[in-house]
């Protein structure tokens, strides 16, 4: 039983997914955003939106791809962007530590009305 308790266990802390963001220098400070935030597949026309920044999710190899989705538009919504555009598919990378870690990177951005 301990030893099922802690196969949960560590497959639970390895799939939690972190995120960090990087703000551009001409985005203007926005309070965070708590509608729906979009994905699109493409940037929009020049001057139909502005730059929030950067966000990237990283996870463990089995971290699912719906929760560096889900993470990394919870943070885009918190930089106060409206909608993401991703810089590619998630890829699978080897970590500092040797293990496999799952990226995905995405600009945030604010859709003018």
């Amino acid at each position: 039983m301990i030893r099922f308790v802690g196969v949960v266990l560590v497959s639970l802390l390895g799939a939690c997914a972190t995120t960090e963001h990087t703000t551009t220098s001409t985005a203007s400070a926005r309070p965070p955003y708590s509608g729906e935030v979009q994905i699109l597949d493409a940037m929009p026309p020049s001057g139909s939106f502005e730059r929030v920044g950067v966000v990237i999710a990283r996870g463990s190899d089995i971290t699912s791809d719906q929760t560096l989705r889900r993470n990394l538009l919870q943070q885009a919504g918190q930089m106060g962007a409206n909608a993401v555009v991703p810089q590619g598919p998630v890829r699978t990378e080897p970590s500092s530590d040797g293990q496999s870690e799952k990226k995905l990177a995405a600009w945030a951005i604010w859709l003018k009305p």
